[in-house]
């Protein structure tokens, strides 16, 4: 009679996936991604300033083994500090060394610059695609879109995808970066919360009235005038701002700061004049000073 299997040993050799995490690091071009509305397995990393070198050193305090994906957006700021290209390819090659010493299964999606106001990066863009070329069996991919997606039909980069300063990106420009990310590795589950909300031009975008609390928007009903009810906290818009006299009544002669003084003092009182008089401080008498005092 032949023997049954022993159901207790799994003979299964299947390499079962694990779930997908992405690190998402590079210069302060990401810091506008907001990762509410990316995956939840990824972790965005983002430094004001960042070079290769500083990149090399912060990427080397992560466990890369937790990770199945890791995105490069940097040398921007090299460029625009006129790094030696030489100097530059060598370290970006040191770059993917580390990441694939940390973890040799671990994708890398290299990033292309973005152009920038302040430097050329078309240099830079040839030395990242001959590094992804180099690492190509080792599961590096080099992201063309990243550049590309930023050139109007002219090839000429749009403004609405950039700042005040022609370096970092706009609202729109995030978004169009990540994109061109998501075709290369898919980060993105609703673009609508992927990027942090620009500031309103008065500070908080909490203060515009259209996101206020409900309870405290419609107060007219009950007010014998129309005017508007602004909770306590919440600045009044401009054009509701009450006319500042100040200026007025010093001119008038009623600020303690006026320099006219034609005009009676009102709030002064009744002891005005006893007060402009002149008062010995030994006596305590009116109407002499302590040089002319008789009472010593």
């Amino acid at each position: 009679m032949p023997e049954e299997p022993d159901l207790s040993i799994n003979n299964d050799t299947r390499v079962v996936p694990r779930s997908k995490s992405v690190l998402l690091i590079g210069d302060s071009i990401l810091k506008g991604v907001n990762t509410r509305g990316l995956q939840n397995g990824v972790q965005k990393h983002s430094t004001s300033g960042a070079t290769l070198y500083t990149l090399n050193d912060e990427i080397s305090r992560y466990d890369l083994k937790v990770f199945s994906h890791v995105v490069i957006y940097i040398g921007g700021n090299d460029m625009a500090n006129n790094m030696d290209i030489d100097m530059f390819q060598e370290k970006y090659d040191q770059l993917i060394g580390v990441i694939k010493c940390g973890n040799s299964d671990c994708e890398i999606t290299m990033c292309k610059i973005a152009p920038r106001g302040d430097a050329d990066v078309s240099a830079a863009n040839a030395s990242i695609a001959r590094i992804a070329e180099h690492w190509k069996l080792q599961g590096v991919q080099c992201s063309d879109n990243t550049h590309d997606l930023f050139l109007d039909k002219q090839g000429i980069p749009a403004p609405r995808f950039y700042g005040p300063d022609s370096i970092h990106l706009s609202h729109a420009g995030t978004k169009r970066l990540l994109d061109a990310v998501n075709r290369s590795c898919e980060i993105v589950t609703d673009y609508k919360k992927c990027v942090f909300t620009p500031q309103h031009r008065n500070g908080n975008p909490a203060m515009n009235s259209a996101n206020l609390p409900q309870n405290n928007v419609n107060h007219t009903a009950n007010r014998a005038d129309s005017t508007p009810y602004h909770p306590r906290g919440y600045d009044r818009p401009n054009y509701m701002r009450q006319p500042d006299n100040r200026n007025a009544r010093r001119a008038n002669g009623y600020g303690h700061n006026s320099q006219n003084r034609s005009q009676p003092r009102f709030n002064r009182g009744p002891s005005s004049e006893f007060q402009s008089q002149k008062r010995c401080y030994h006596c305590l008498m009116v109407g002499h000073l302590v040089a002319d005092c008789w009472n010593f």
